[in-house]
């Protein structure tokens, strides 16, 4: 679920809450604990982002090793593990119960920023700076003001490193960004070179590491049965509406199910005293179509009414863009949309995923959100020349997305030229 950051009205901004400010001399220095770095980092660009998908447990949080490296392990039960019974001190075992680990590697990558105060000179926000003395113009902590309004900055600074990470999660290194590119469909967008350039630079040039869309793409090239049913294109308007049947396409995603998913999304299984269900996500058309058949059949279809109409559960906290089918929880894909509005691509996805099924990999120590070492960001001020209170702004850390296990992920898709609407091929 995409959320709005920020205010029509003034913000009311918190002097401290974890943000300590300090100084000496001529040096400003403001430091944001890691602690309080991950809690900002989360709320303002990746919780609220994915907020129904994370409350639903669509992710695994992977610590990295002292070798860069993260791993995850799935245990499988053993199966036909019964004999006839045996005579006498004989021992044959039978069977075995198998432990799958699989390592991939993580990369590093940085946010290196500056501001100059004189940014803001010469019109009406020049008036919030110091006066008591001439340097005081420079110095961005001289006042309550000044203050409050670099911890806006600061807010929009976390809006961006969130809206970024979940770029290169989802989606990078994607062969679609470089289709785009070779065809220059990212022109029909309204996307300016510059902003195209460093979207391909971040997307493409950060190292090796294929984000969880980019992978769903690659496994359907390499013909992964589970991972190769196509959307028919002609299901889909000039308009980029699904017009075939909604309820046909999950049984389609359901019967190219490995039995161990196919079980879980007809039978649930439990987690403590819960019974829980697989994750169904699907892109903007194809949720709009299952919200009309969900509409069309609300006086029978219970829970999913109040989904529908209400976007909320009765016994549970409203849950913009998610509704309810055959126990499934289905969320809107808005990443995708996000994507498709800078490439110039049209995504048409759907996909069934255990909870915990895309696993996310930082180096921190604790996870999901606990003190670690080599993720908060520092900014520094110095008043002094020649720097002249220009601002520094830093932080870097290692990122990597992947599948747990391929045997609880079933998906299919469609990408057309928004322009020609002939069919691409990731």
């Amino acid at each position: 679920m995409q959320t709005f950051n920020g205010s029509f009205l003034p913000s009311v901004v918190v002097g401290n809450g974890g943000i300590e400010l300090s100084g000496s001399g001529m040096t400003r220095m403001l430091s944001v604990p890691t602690r309080s770095a991950l809690n900002i980092f989360n709320k303002i660009a990746i919780r609220e982002t994915n907020l129904a998908t994370d409350a639903l447990g669509l992710y695994s949080f992977l610590k990295v090793g002292t070798d860069k490296k993260a791993r995850v392990a799935s245990m499988k039960p053993g199966q036909h593990l019964l004999r006839a019974r045996t005579n006498g001190c004989v021992w044959s075992p039978s069977g075995k119960i198998r432990l799958n680990t699989d390592v991939f590697d993580t990369c590093p990558v940085e946010y290196m920023g500056e501001e100059c105060p004189d940014a803001f000179w010469g019109d009406c926000l020049e008036g919030i700076f110091g006066t008591v003395n001439n340097n005081d113009v420079r110095d961005l902590q001289a006042t309550t003001e000044t203050q409050a309004f670099l911890q806006l900055l600061l807010d929009a600074v976390y809006t961006g490193l969130g809206n970024s990470f979940s770029a290169l999660y989802n989606f990078g290194n994607s062969t679609l960004i470089t289709n785009s590119d070779t065809n220059s469909l990212w022109l029909n967008t309204g996307t300016s070179p510059e902003d195209w350039a460093n979207y391909k630079a971040q997307q493409m040039d950060s190292g090796t590491c294929a984000g969880i869309i980019s992978q769903l793409d690659g496994l359907k090239s390499q013909g992964v049965p589970q991972f190769a049913l196509s959307i028919a294109s002609g299901d889909i308007s000039a308009t980029g509406d699904y017009t075939g049947d909604i309820q046909d396409l999950i049984a389609q995603l359901e019967k190219n199910a490995k039995p161990v998913l196919k079980s879980m999304i007809k039978n649930g299984y439990r987690i403590g005293t819960r019974t829980v269900r697989p994750i169904l996500l699907l892109t903007e058309a194809l949720f709009r179509s299952l919200e009309d058949f969900l509409i069309s059949t609300g006086a029978s279809a219970g829970v999913s009414w109040d989904y529908t109409l209400m976007r909320e559960d009765p016994k549970m906290a409203p849950m913009p863009g998610v509704l309810k089918y055959k126990g499934m929880y289905c969320v809107r894909w808005d990443e995708v949309s996000t994507f498709d509005s800078i490439t110039g691509v049209e995504s048409h996805r759907a996909t069934i995923v255990a909870p915990g099924g895309f696993g996310m990999a930082y180096d921190v120590d604790s996870i999901p959100l606990s003190q670690f070492d080599g993720f908060g960001l520092v900014v520094t001020q110095q008043l002094a020349a020649p720097f002249l209170g220009k601002m520094y702004m830093h932080t870097t850390f290692r990122w990597g997305a992947a599948i747990v296990d391929s045997d609880y992920i079933v998906s299919a898709s469609t990408i057309l030229n928004a322009s020609t609407r002939a069919v691409i091929n990731p």
